[in-house]
Order: C-alpha cells, then sequence, then structure tokens
C-alpha cells in the first residue's frame, strides 16, 4: 500500500530518487542532536507511543571472588508513556517547472524539497533540545543537572573549566560516558581562542573533555549549553517513521509535497543532563 501516495505524483522514478537524494543529504548536514544521541528504529508509522522507563538498582556492581552474589539488579521501576511526535514541511512544484523538465529534457530542480528539508531538521532539533507538549527536551527535562556559567567564559579557560565541573556532576551521578557537549554559537565561538604560549584553542581541549564530540546548533538560545552522558541508559530518539517525502495532491494546477518524520526524544536518566545556565 503505498500510504504516501508517491504513485499519484506526476514525477518518475528518477526524478523522486533525485528529490530523495537531496531531502536525506539535507537534513542529515543540518541535524544536530542525532549526531550525539542514539537512534532507536524506526519502529513503525503507525506506532503512537513508546515506553519511557526509570531504572532500580543503579548501583555500583560487587569485587569479590566466587561471587554468590552480584547485588541488585538493574531493573525497570516504573514506565510512562510518551507520544511520537509528527513533523512536518510542505513544499511546491510548479507546474511549469514540471513540464519544462519534460519536453527540455533536463532534470527537476529540486532545491524546494531541500529547504523544506532544512526546515524539518530544525523542528527536530527545537523538539530535542526544548521539547513539545509532553515531550521534554534536554533543557526542559525534569531532574536534569545545572552549572552556572559564571561570568559568561569571558576568561580564557574558563569555558574548559565549567565542562569539566559538569562532566564531573555527570560521572558523580553515575551517568558514565561517552560525553558529548553542545552550545548556541556565542558559547561556541568563545571556544577557537588560544590558551596561554602553546597556541592550542581552547576548543582542542575541551574536546578531551568532550570525548562524543563538541557540537554547535543554531537552534540554541543565546549562552546554552548542555553537556550529555550518551549511553542509551540516559537517552535515545525513537524513530517511528524516518525522513520520507509524501505527495499531497495538486494545488491548482501545482502540485504539493510534504517532508515528514515521526519521532520522540527519550530521556531515561534526566541526571545524565547537564544544562550550563
Amino acid at each position: 500500500m503505498d500510504l504516501y501516495m508517491r504513485e499519484a505524483a506526476p514525477l518518475s522514478a528518477q526524478e523522486w530518487e533525485a528529490i530523495d537524494e537531496v531531502v536525506v543529504a539535507t537534513a542529515r548536514a543540518n541535524l544536530v542532536g542525532r549526531r550525539f544521541i542514539h537512534l532507536h528504529g524506526p519502529v513503525g508509522a503507525g506506532v503512537a507511543a513508546v515506553w519511557v522507563e526509570r531504572f532500580s538498582g543503579m548501583t555500583a556492581a560487587t569485587k569479590e571472588i566466587g561471587a554468590q552474589g552480584a547485588g541488585e539488579p538493574v531493573a525497570v521501576s516504573t514506565r510512562v508513556l510518551l507520544p511520537l511526535v509528527h513533523l512536518s514541511k510542505d513544499f511546491r512544484l510548479d507546474f511549469r517547472d514540471i513540464e519544462a523538465a519534460r519536453h527540455l529534457g533536463g532534470m527537476l530542480d529540486p532545491a524546494a524539497a531541500g529547504a523544506a528539508a532544512a526546515m524539518l531538521a530544525r523542528a527536530e532539533d527545537e523538539l530535542i533540545f526544548y521539547g513539545a507538549d509532553d515531550n521534554p527536551g534536554l533543557f526542559t527535562v525534569t531532574g536534569r543537572q545545572s552549572i552556572s556559567k559564571g561570568d559568561g567564559w569571558r576568561e580564557p579557560g574558563s569555558a574548559l573549566q565549567t565542562i569539566a565541573q559538569a562532566r564531573s556532576q555527570l560521572v558523580e551521578a553515575g551517568a558514565m560516558g561517552p560525553y558529548a557537549v553542545v552550545l548556541s554559537p556565542d558559547l561556541y565561538a568563545q571556544l577557537l581562542r588560544p590558551l596561554g604560549q602553546g597556541g592550542r584553542l581552547e576548543l582542542e581541549l575541551v574536546q578531551v573533555v568532550a570525548d562524543a564530540g563538541v557540537y554547535q546548533s543554531p537552534v540554541l538560545k543565546q549562552g546554552h549549553g548542555a553537556v550529555v552522558s550518551c549511553g542509551r541508559d540516559v537517552l535515545d530518539i525513537v524513530v517511528g517513521e524516518d525522513v520520507r517525502t509524501a505527495y499531497i495532491g495538486t494545488e491548482g494546477i501545482n502540485h504539493l509535497f510534504r517532508v515528514l518524520e515521526v519521532l520522540a526524544l527519550r530521556i531515561r536518566r534526566p541526571e545524565g543532563i547537564c544544562t550550563l545556565e
């Protein structure tokens, strides 16, 4: 069954391939959250919600010869339902462009599809970082840790000190690595300064602390940053349907398409997130 009505669109298989290539490539180039958060799925476009578990038994492992027991086992203590969110952005192809491609023997320009995919990617990262309705994000989930940026990192080395302290707080909470750092563009820019006489950028030293990478996102509000434990026990992105392009139908004599996806950020251990405030 053609759920996305692609067979009804006035496009050849080659034109669909070109649109799909641009949409996927643009989404991958613009998405930031997916670069350090594991994906789970796709679980299916028809899945409306998934379970978010909380674990008990998150205590130290035993150390003994001929172990007779291994302490309290890690087990699911509670479950709550998390609805998956539908994200979409439409684009329109002018009938004249389609006809011109037919009669002139050229390829249909997929630029509009790429622009829609870029906007969809932005919406996904907004969901991951700030949440929506019943879906909390990294900066809005209850139970996350936080640490002050102090003077706003004006002093060289202050960014490294803050990020290292945030990582230490995650370790103390039992949220192990690898660790990723995500920053607003203004905070990221402050890492591009040399420290001391060696000429090494502060970013290079932060990358030692953030072994899962240092990222910047235009979605983040000015002055916002976070250090995240990237383990699947802490969080993942549940994908119902990954980025796809569907045909919606005609709009007058033009044709309307939709770039869409279904997903949710599942945070199991909010103490594995430390926001920089």
